[in-house]
């Protein structure tokens, strides 16, 4: 294996496996269920897991396999692994992004997770931005008030916005509708980055957030399903709408 590092097939018990939440996608138990129902063992592919220097066994691709395995045939089953041996944290975790095919799209929640995990400066100045305006970033499935979940959006915004404005941006989310979960996906990250890019030195902060919370998070998610265009820019064309209505001076003009 040329320039590669050493490893063997072996068998390990199930319940030696391990896996790191660092760098690791969260489980999916509806592809767990779909494996088990279709489990064939002709076709498993080997996990691919790590040897550390304590002896410790972490899987860097195949976690899915190695779960469902263990549900099918218990903890003590021994399961065939490709164990790799010397590898630093940072190699396991290029090798899941890589292994997972993730590593070309830079803006996966789960490759930003591994980069956050790194100390990849941009992504813990957006983790940090989100921190300033009292929202939260963990890389994690689920809703909560006050949480982002769709981080690659997040990511987008920061890139063409930068840290402090990232912050502003979230800070008018946060304030028009009070932390509504609907309110920190794409749509409205994507969209309210384009009105910021575009419109904010024409507009007072207090008046777009009045504006924006005439309507709930449901209604502009409603709205855009209905419209033409990448969904920021579907977000774009009604936040312009809601901010002009009832206007006759000031208007903000949309732009293409």
């Amino acid at each position: 294996m040329k320039n590669g590092h050493s490893f063997e097939y072996k068998s390990i018990p199930a319940n030696m496996l391990k896996v790191d939440k660092l760098y690791q996608r969260d489980i999916s138990n509806a592809r767990i269920a779909r494996i088990c129902s279709d489990f064939n063992p002709d076709l498993v592919n080997e996990p691919k897991v790590s040897q550390r220097p304590d002896g410790s066994y972490y899987v860097f691709n195949g976690q899915h396999t190695a779960v469902s395995i263990r549900k099918l045939f218990g903890q003590n089953t021994n399961i065939n692994c490709k164990v790799f041996y010397g590898l630093t944290w940072e190699e396991e975790k290029e090798l899941f992004v890589k292994q997972n095919g993730i590593a070309k799209d830079p803006t996966t929640s789960e490759k930003l997770r591994a980069e956050y995990n790194s100390k990849n400066k941009d992504v813990v100045a957006m983790v940090e931005a989100a921190n300033d305006a009292n929202v939260k970033v963990d890389f994690g499935v689920g809703q909560a008030t006050y949480k982002v979940i769709a981080v690659s959006a997040l990511f987008s915004a920061y890139k063409r916005l930068g840290k402090e404005k990232l912050t502003d941006l979230l800070d008018i989310i946060s304030k028009a509708w009070n932390g509504e979960p609907l309110s920190y996906s794409s749509g409205f990250i994507g969209g309210l980055t384009l009105l910021y890019l575009d419109h904010m030195q024409e507009m007072t902060k207090e008046k777009l957030i009045k504006a924006l919370s005439s309507h709930t998070p449901e209604f502009y998610a409603r709205e855009a399903r209905d419209m033409n265009g990448t969904v920021s820019s579907r977000y774009y064309k009604l936040f312009v709408r809601v901010y002009n209505k009832g206007k006759s001076t000031n208007k903000i003009q949309q732009k293409e």
